[in-house]
């Protein structure tokens, strides 16, 4: 029988709508963060605000160990996001900015629990490069809304109010809440391990090598959208006579073209390698983060543009690389999502850097994150290669690999083979 292309339209829809639902929540409540953390009256406080809302991802282990189902994750995820939200209306209210630290925290657990709920999920699926792509594009597109939602609608300007923080926590609260029921009305297929693992599978030892190239390829991401808008207000103030908040804005455009980027990789990834895609877009950002700090003024705008576009489907590539041929996706998926931690490090460290020198200058360190991962990403190519005959393919044929054996079919194409098999008999 030849192989056909899994029912997208059909079987898929409910997963990538939850999962498109839950990262689109995940994607509102970082992008107020990312404005709200820049308009902090001290760069201390902003590294402290930092660093308490991404060390907490690291117990998205926590969550792919103990739980047994997606739902149960997002539901965890949507509790804590609800219990978060509402504490940060009591600091705004009292104007405590340790406390904000804390609650934003527990938001912060939140965020990493539906962020391991939707992808570990997705990954499951056919075609999960792709798919990871599409819904992680849809949140990066809910980003750039909350960041938009907070630049224009609650910090004009540079203006920081305490009351209109509250106001956004609110918001965020009653979306959480609001959320739940959607996702208790979905219904989902029961997970599924991955039965072309063995215990013999090379790919077994590789969600550990993933948390430390994570930690550094997703500092590097934090690192950079920390560090974006400061960088713009320089450059735009030496070439223009623009304000200097008009930084925003561009800063808001690089981010609308990374979420661009991560949609469209839907378009090649069903036919593309993943690990070929991954190796190849995390050395090309590499390279523009070093050009940077090397070319000047507008040329170095440019390259900033084209380093969120290169970095743009980095999550989505890498959660399905490391992911591939392990068992348990959620534990796998736990250690890929708990390795975002590295945002509580790496924007400190460029920071520091950057105060040395230049901002700009500071741009290179970046490379520490992203050459690792297109490294990992290659090693993981030659992986897969050897298991599939020994030729390092980029490009496929068909869009899904074909199952070594009838038993590791999808369900769908092996329901397929079993009424063929019985109107034959009839015949």
């Amino acid at each position: 029988m030849a192989w056909i292309e899994p029912p997208t339209t059909v079987s898929q829809r409910p997963a990538i709508f939850f999962a498109s639902t839950l990262l689109a929540l995940c994607g509102l409540a970082r992008g107020m963060f990312d404005v709200a953390a820049q308009h902090l009256a001290s760069l201390s406080q902003a590294d402290v605000l930092n660093a308490a809302f991404y060390a907490p991802f690291v117990l998205a282990l926590v969550f792919g160990f103990v739980s047994s189902t997606p739902k149960r994750t997002a539901y965890a995820g949507l509790a804590f996001m609800t219990l978060g939200s509402g504490l940060l209306i009591v600091a705004a209210v009292v104007k405590s900015f340790s406390m904000a630290c804390g609650f934003a925290a527990i938001t912060s657990v939140g965020i990493a629990a539906l962020e391991l709920s939707a992808n570990s999920l997705i990954a499951t699926a056919p075609r999960p490069a792709a798919n990871l792509a599409l819904v992680n594009g849809v949140g990066s597109a809910a980003r750039v809304l909350g960041s938009v939602v907070a630049s224009k609608g609650v910090f004009v300007r540079g203006a920081f109010s305490a009351t209109n923080a509250g106001y956004v926590a609110m918001g965020m609260a009653v979306l959480s809440l609001l959320l739940c029921i959607p996702v208790w009305g979905i219904s989902l297929p029961p997970p599924k391990d991955d039965n072309e693992a063995s215990d013999s599978s090379p790919n077994k030892w590789l969600p550990l090598v993933a948390f430390p190239v994570g930690f550094l390829a997703l500092g590097a991401q934090a690192s950079l959208r920390t560090h974006t808008t400061q960088f713009l207000a320089q450059s735009t103030g030496s070439v223009t006579s623009l304000p200097a908040y008009s930084a925003y804005d561009l800063a808001l455009g690089a981010s609308a073209i990374a979420a661009a980027a991560t949609l469209a990789a839907w378009t090649y990834l069903r036919k593309m390698d993943a690990c070929a895609a991954l190796a190849m877009q995390a050395f090309v950002a590499a390279v523009f983060a070093v050009l940077i700090a090397v070319i000047k003024r507008t040329g170095g705008i440019v390259c900033l543009y084209l380093l969120y576009t290169a970095q743009g489907a980095c999550f989505p590539l890498f959660f399905a690389v490391a992911t591939a041929g392990v068992r348990n996706k959620s534990v796998a998926g736990g250690i890929v999502v708990a390795s975002t931690s590295g945002g509580a490090v790496l924007p400190l460290l460029q920071r520091l850097l950057g105060a040395a020198t230049t901002i700009s200058k500071s741009f290179p360190l970046l490379v520490v994150g992203f050459i690792p991962l297109s490294l990992y990403a290659f090693v993981m190519w030659i992986q897969e290669s050897k298991r599939t005959g020994g030729e390092m393919v980029a490009w496929h044929d068909e869009w899904n690999e074909r199952p070594s054996t009838t038993a590791h079919q999808p369900e769908w194409q092996t329901l397929d083979v079993e009424l063929v098999s019985r109107e034959t008999t009839r015949a």
